[in-house]
Order: C-alpha cells, then structure tokens, then sequence
C-alpha cells in the first residue's frame, strides 16, 4: 500500500471513529431526553396528586378549624351550665337551717328586704320566698292567736307566723324578725 492509501485508510478511520464518537453521544443524549421526558411526565403526575392531596388538606383543615370553633362554643356553654349547677346545688334540695345562729345571721340579712306596708301574710310569704330561693325550707302558718311574746306593736289575736326547723329545734319566726323556740324537731 501506498503512503496515500495509508492515508485515505488512516483518514477514514479517523472519521469513522468520530462520526461512531458522535453517534455514540448522541444516541446516549436522544436516550437521556427520552428518559427526561419521561421523568417530566412522571413528576408532573406526581405534582397534580399532591396538588389534590394539599386541596383535600386544605379542606380537612377548614373544616378541624370549623370544629374547634364550635368545640370551643360547646365547652364555653358547658362551663356556664356547669357554674349553673354548681349554684343550683348551692340551693337544691331545700335544707332546713342548721343552728339558730345560721337562722338569725339569715334573718339580719333578709328582714330590710320584705316589703313592711305588704300585710303580715304577705310578708311571709316573702321570707318563705327569700328562704327557698337560699336553698331553705320556711313554712308559713296563719290563725295563731298571740299569747306568748308578741312582737312590738302587735295587738292580741290573730295574725300569721312561721314555722322553722334550725338545728334540732322548731322556731316560729315573726315577719319582724322576732324568733321564739317551740321545741325539739
């Protein structure tokens, strides 16, 4: 061979190996675009479920804060019905008054509320109201002729009086305020 046919042999191996160089790379680049490609429709598939993933949150979120809102509204309401309760039992049930000192200290508080130009009933009737709604029981009685210790101002006869149990004892209580012990419960 020739110098010239080695260099026509030389030249076209040289370019064969560079056009296989750069068919090679660019077999590998088509390649690596198509595995792109694919990894792009893969992601954007990806990211379209976590956007319905983060709606949904979003919506579960709303609704948990609806939720507290009205959980917060529900235990505000139970909390005044609990301090409700707590004053009804205060109260409920009626108890009779547990000495003469209790009945007396109730009595020094009660007494300037009754209404004086109401009759004597009336004024009864008021303590036995006043005392229920302390959590007392207070019965009223009428027709007692007065013979014992009326109050001051009072006339002989007939008026009316209460009838209270403080401690072991039974009082009647005058709507003055004026207690006299009757006897043991």
């Amino acid at each position: 061979m020739s110098k010239l046919s080695w260099i026509i042999t030389g030249l076209a191996i040289f370019f064969l190996c560079c056009s296989i160089g750069l068919i090679v790379p660019l077999m590998n680049t088509r390649n690596n675009l198509q595995n792109l490609q694919l990894q792009f429709a893969a992601s954007q598939s990806e990211a379209k479920q976590l956007q319905t993933k983060y709606n949904s949150l979003q919506s579960d979120l709303a609704t948990a804060q609806s939720n507290l809102v009205d959980f917060e509204s529900v235990k505000s309401t139970l909390d005044v019905t609990k301090n409700a309760l707590t004053e009804i039992q205060k109260v409920y049930p009626p108890r009779y008054f547990s000495s003469r000192n209790e009945l007396e200290e109730w009595l020094g508080r009660t007494i300037p509320k009754i209404d004086k130009s109401q009759s004597i009933w009336n004024q009864h009737l008021q303590l036995q109201k006043l005392a229920l709604a302390d959590g007392y029981i207070w019965s009223v009685d009428f027709n007692y002729v007065l013979t014992m210790h009326p109050p001051v101002g009072s006339d002989l006869g007939y008026t009316s009086i209460s009838c209270v149990v403080a401690g072991d004892s039974v009082y009647w209580v005058w709507a003055d305020g004026h207690i006299q012990w009757v006897g043991w419960k």
